[in-house]
């Protein structure tokens, strides 16, 4: 599991090697180098999570948070899997942060606020009936597994 993060607080994990698990809504990771895997629980429920000024080296699955899980001036080296079961996440990428791509399945908004583009967003085929993925701003590539409708 590696470092597990329950309390709504800001955290700064300088060189941290292992995956880490936030299972808490009001959690900033800031300033912080992660080598390996980030995982954003149920736990978070409708809650926000933040990621800012900070690197991962490795992938990112979301499975909570509603409101918003925001990455500002950040940099994944790897993927970002959002799969939550029940309810929705909106993804905001804002400053200057890099992320080489996306897969998206359930209801999932994701907004781009950067003036780069992600390069990939796939959309997976959705485990509920009636999901909705909406993307805003810039994006490469856009894949899917299955017929979707663009409006």
């Amino acid at each position: 599991m590696g470092k597990l993060l329950t309390k709504p607080s800001t955290y700064e994990l300088n060189d941290h090697n292992g995956n880490v698990t936030v299972n808490a809504a009001g959690v900033v990771l800031n300033k912080s180098a992660i080598n390996g895997d980030v995982y954003l629980t149920p736990g978070i429920g409708e809650g926000k999570v933040t990621i800012q000024k900070s690197s991962i080296i490795g992938d990112v699955f979301v499975a909570g948070g509603g409101e918003s899980i925001t990455l500002t001036d950040t940099t994944v080296d790897g993927e970002m899997f959002i799969a939550r079961k029940h309810g929705k996440v909106k993804l905001v990428l804002d400053g200057t942060t890099a992320l080489s791509g996306v897969q998206a399945t359930g209801n999932v908004h994701i907004v781009n606020q950067k003036t780069t583009p992600v390069q990939e967003v796939k959309v997976n085929k959705p485990d509920q009936a009636g999901s909705t993925i909406r993307i805003q701003g810039l994006v490469i590539n856009l894949l899917s597994n299955q017929e979707i409708s663009l409006t």
